[in-house]
């Protein structure tokens, strides 16, 4: 072989080992800036990446498939879980308590944490008791549940919404009242302050122009049983209540002899009460003995919270189990009825969603 030729063979030779060691060297070498030599490495057939390397004077895109295991998002112990977790509700008879009881029982039985429902003064009042540490969970409306977050800097976070609570405005035909507008000169009782039917009663009297103790006698007996005697008894003229359905006071008053019971429709209100997170629902048909119609009010989803400190695993399986057993549930409070995957979520901003609860919902699909 001529000195050309052979040459010419160690130039071939020579580049091929050059491209080899720019293959090899492609993850060890800082970029520079060069032409291209792209280099395709089959391995499977699921997923491809390309990563492109610059070594010395060339430039390396390496193609790989890969095979890629499914990822399930479970959050990691943050801290140690609470021996007994306490779940602030409201009084006796309100539809909190109710839903507690539920919750507080599905809880213990299937997250492994004994659980009690405690009575408190209602869902404005559970903010603070959450915040200050005294219970562990709480029941709020959304509404008030962003006030004392976005604008008051609470550090609390949401679990899930269990259910949406119905605005009733209880009132009897002797009363005269027919709209909201008709409780001017009337004894209105709105439950006790701290609670949620007053939190809602009073947003329904600023949407309709009516201001308390100047356009009428405001009463502040319990929600519930007490405000159903207090009607029964001549002592109110109307009352306000806002909680799931339905409601047992309104069925015993529905089923009272020498009663004839009148539900306020007030859903018109929606135009000025959407973007504190109401919204216009019928309570159907038939969900009070003698109403046979819906009846067109407001609801408010209320949402189940706790510190931002909450242990995010334990967030995790509380969620799972009230929604895995959601039957449950229901067999204790009708209103149950409104959870599911979507429901749970929806109506609530993600930033205020606790870090076990998005973990959740991003490994069922629901969020991003």
């Amino acid at each position: 072989m001529s000195r050309v030729g052979i040459s010419k063979a160690w130039v071939i030779i020579g580049v091929v080992i050059i491209v080899a060691a720019l293959i090899l060297a492609s993850t060890l070498v800082p970029s520079m800036v060069a032409p291209q030599v792209t280099v395709t490495v089959p391995i499977t057939v699921k997923e491809t990446v390309k990563q492109t390397v610059t070594v010395g004077a060339a430039t390396v895109t390496v193609t790989v498939t890969k095979e890629v295991t499914p990822t399930t998002i479970t959050p990691t112990p943050t801290r140690p879980w609470p021996t007994v977790l306490t779940i602030a509700t409201c009084p006796v008879g309100g539809s909190m308590y109710v839903s507690g009881g539920g919750v507080a029982s599905v809880i213990t039985k299937y997250v492994g944490v004994n659980t009690v429902a405690e009575v408190t003064e209602g869902g404005e009042a559970n903010i603070l008791l959450v915040k200050e540490g005294k219970h562990h969970i709480g029941y709020t409306t959304i509404s008030s549940f962003l006030t004392a977050v976005k604008e008051k800097g609470f550090p609390l976070k949401v679990l899930m919404v269990p259910y949406i609570a119905y605005s009733h405005i209880v009132t009897t035909e002797e009363s005269g009242i027919k709209s909201v507008y008709d409780i001017k000169g009337k004894r209105v009782n709105i439950g006790q302050p701290g609670g949620i039917t007053m939190s809602v009663a009073l947003d329904i009297f600023e949407a309709a122009g009516l201001v308390p103790d100047r356009d009428f006698k405001v009463f502040n007996y319990p929600v519930g049983t007490a405000s159903a005697d207090a009607l029964k008894d001549g002592k109110i003229d109307v009352y306000f209540q806002t909680a799931g359905l339905p409601l047992g006071p309104v069925i015993d008053l529905a089923t009272t002899p020498g009663i004839k019971l009148v539900l306020v429709e007030h859903g018109e209100l929606i135009d000025k009460l959407a973007a504190k997170g109401y919204v216009r629902v019928p309570i159907p048909k038939g969900t009070y003995p003698g109403f046979d119609k819906d009846i067109d009010v407001l609801a408010i989803p209320y949402v189940l919270f706790v510190r931002d400190d909450f242990p995010e695993d334990l967030a995790y399986k509380i969620v799972d189990a009230l929604i895995s057993h959601k039957d449950e549930l229901v067999a204790v409070m009708k209103g149950h009825e409104y959870i599911s995957l979507e429901n749970a979520i929806k109506g609530v901003p993600k930033e205020v969603l606790h870090p076990g609860v998005i973990a959740y919902f991003t490994e069922k699909g629901i969020l991003k």
